[in-house]
C-alpha cells in the first residue's frame, strides 16, 4: 500500500468525506475471508494432519545458545598524572546460534552443525521443557559441517533414525528447528533434489528441499512423515537473506555415521582410495553394455594409493560401495565421506563385463615411493613420495618430497633437486601425491610448483615437454 502525504492530497490536504467512507467500507468488507477448516468431513472422516508427527518429534529438538567472553573498553577516566585512561572489563556475549536434535537420550548426545558452535567458548542447550543445560563438545567434522554435543540430563527424548538412502524426489518432509528460543518452528515441503551441491565448498551431496529453513534452524532435523530423521538442516540459497524455497540438508546416513565416529574417537580420521571418477553418458553406457543407471567410470588411479595397491585400473566401472549403488559423482562423494581409517570397504567393479569385489582397508597416509612419470610425464627420472609429519598425533602429509632425481632429466633441468618438498601446484595446496596430480591437471601446459628447500620457499616453473 502506498500512502500519499497529506500535502499532496486534494481539498487543502484533507481526504474528501466520500473517499473516506469508501475506504472504510473497503477495509471492512473487501478483505478476503479466511475460514478455519473443519476437523472432520461431513461423514465424520478426520482430515489428515501432521500434528501427531510434529508432537512426536518436537521433544527431541533443542535450541543451542553459544557464549563468548570478550574484552570491552570501559568508560574513559581522567588520570591525575595527565590524560585519560579506560579500565578494560570482561563481558559475556550471548548468541542464539541455532538448533540441534537429540540422537541418544540415554547418553545425552546431540547432533548439530559445526558452524553453529565453531566459535563458542561456552554452549548452552535449551530443551523443550524449559531446562537450560550446559553442553560439552564431543567432536566435530569441519568438512561435512557436523558437530556432536553432550549434556548431562535425565528424561530426554531422542529422535527416531530414518534411512536417507530411501528418499526420492517428491517425498514430503518437515524441517524442524528451535531458533532464538521460539518454541519449535515447523515448516513442510518436499524433497526437491538429491545429491545437490550448495556452492559453499567442502561437502557437496545435499538433500535439497523447499521446506523453509530459516535463520536459526541450522542443525535442526529434516524428518519424513513418519517422524524419522532423514537429514540435518544446514544451509539455504538466497539472494536476499530470507528463505526462497531452496534449502539444503546433510543426509542422515552420513550425519549419523560421522556422529558415531566422533563419539567413538572424538575426531574424524579419513582415508583416501585414490580414485578419480567420471559420470557416464547414455551413449557411453550403451557402448560399454552397462544396463540401468548404476556405475561411474574410473578414469585415473593415484600412484601409490590404496586403490593402486588393489590393482584397480582406469576404465574399471565402480558400481557399488558397501552395497550402496554408485550412479554419479555425488553418490561417490557421499560414500567417500565415510572412508574412516580402520574400516574396510567393499568395492564392486565391472571389468571386461565381469563383476568383481575388492575389499580395501582404509589406512592413514603412507610414504610410498612412486615413479615420477606415473604422476606426470614431466617428472620422468624422479622418485616422489608423500612427506609425512612425524610429530603429528596422527599421520598427516605435508607435501610431496623428491627422494631421487636423474641428472639431465626434464625435472632436473627445470631446477628440481633431491630433497625438495613440493607444497603447491598452480593454485592448489599440495599435501600429497593426489593433490599434486590435481594441481598439475588444472595448471595447463606450464605449472608453477611451490618448493620448500633448506629452510627457504620458492617456486619452479615446470614447462611442457618439447613437442607436446
Amino acid at each position: 500500500m502506498v500512502i500519499t502525504p497529506a500535502s499532496q492530497a486534494g481539498d487543502g490536504g484533507s481526504i474528501p468525506l466520500t473517499r473516506s467512507i469508501l475506504l472504510a467500507l473497503c477495509l471492512a468488507f473487501c478483505q478476503p475471508s479466511i475460514a478455519a477448516l473443519p476437523a472432520t468431513l461431513d461423514d465424520g472422516t478426520p482430515l489428515p494432519s501432521l500434528a501427531p508427527v510434529v508432537e512426536e518429534v518436537l521433544p527431541a529438538v533443542v535450541n543451542i545458545e553459544t557464549f563468548n567472553r570478550v574484552r570491552l573498553r570501559g568508560p574513559l577516566r581522567f588520570s591525575p598524572f595527565g590524560g585519560f585512561y579506560s579500565q578494560p572489563r570482561e563481558a559475556r556475549r550471548m548468541a542464539s546460534a541455532g538448533s540441534g536434535v537429540i540422537i541418544d537420550a540415554a547418553r545425552g548426545y546431540i547432533l548439530t552443525n559445526y558452524h553453529v558452535v565453531e566459535s563458542a567458548q561456552e554452549i548452552q542447550v535449551n530443551l523443550k521443557d524449559r531446562r537450560a543445560i550446559s553442553a560439552g563438545m564431543v567432536g566435530f567434522d569441519r568438512q561435512v559441517d557436523i558437530a556432536v554435543l553432550q549434556i548431562d540430563a535425565k528424561n530426554l527424548a531422542e529422535i527416531t533414525r530414518g534411512d536417507s538412502d530411501d528418499l526420492s524426489v517428491g517425498d514430503f518432509v518437515l524441517a524442524v528447528g528451535n531458533p532464538f528460543r521460539f518454541d519449535s518452528t515447523v515448516t513442510s515441503g518436499i524433497i526437491s533434489a538429491l545429491g545437490r551441491g550448495s556452492g559453499t565448498g567442502g561437502y557437496q551431496d545435499f538433500i535439497q528441499t523447499d521446506a523453509s529453513i530459516n535463520s536459526g534452524n541450522s542443525g535442526g532435523p529434516l524428518v519424513d512423515l513418519a517422524g524419522r530423521l532423514v537429514g540435518i538442516n544446514t544451509a539455504i540459497h538466497t539472494p536476499s537473506g530470507g528463505s526462497v524455497g531452496i534449502g539444503f540438508a546433510i543426509p542422515s546416513n552420513l550425519a549419523i555415521g560421522i556422529a558415531e565416529e566422533l563419539i567413538a574417537s572424538g575426531t574424524i580420521r579419513r582415508g583416501n582410495l585414490g580414485l578419480w571418477i567420471e559420470e557416464l553418458t547414455l551413449d557411453e553406457r550403451e557402448a560399454l553394455g552397462v544396463a540401468g543407471e548404476a556405475g561411474v567410470l574410473i578414469t585415473r588411479v593415484t600412484p601409490g594409493s590404496l586403490a593402486d595397491d588393489e590393482d584397480i585400473m582406469p576404465s574399471d566401472l565402480l558400481v557399488r560401495i558397501d552395497g550402496r549403488t554408485i550412479s554419479d559423482a555425488s553418490d561417490y562423494a557421499s560414500s567417500a565421506g565415510l572412508f574412516i581409517i580402520g574400516q574396510t570397504v567393499a568395492l564392486e567393479l565391472i571389468r571386461d563385463a565381469e563383476l568383481r569385489t575388492v575389499r580395501v582397508e582404509i589406512v592413514p597416509p603412507r610414504s610410498v615411493p612412486v615413479e615420477g612419470r606415473r604422476v606426470d610425464a614431466r617428472f620422468h627420472g624422479t622418485t616422489l613420495q608423500n612427506f609425512l609429519d612425524e610429530d603429528a598425533t596422527e599421520s598427516s602429509s605435508l607435501g610431496v618430497i623428491v627422494t631421487d632425481i636423474r641428472r639431465g632429466s626434464h625435472a632436473w633441468n627445470a631446477g628440481f633437486r633431491a630433497g625438495d618438498i613440493l607444497t603447491s601446484a598452480g593454485r592448489l595446496q599440495v599435501r600429497d601425491i593426489d593433490d599434486l596430480l590435481r594441481g598439475l591437471q588444472n595448471s595447463g601446459s606450464d605449472a608453477v610448483i611451490g618448493v620448500y628447500r633448506s629452510g627457504s620457499r620458492g617456486t619452479i616453473t615446470l614447462r611442457a615437454l618439447p613437442g607436446v
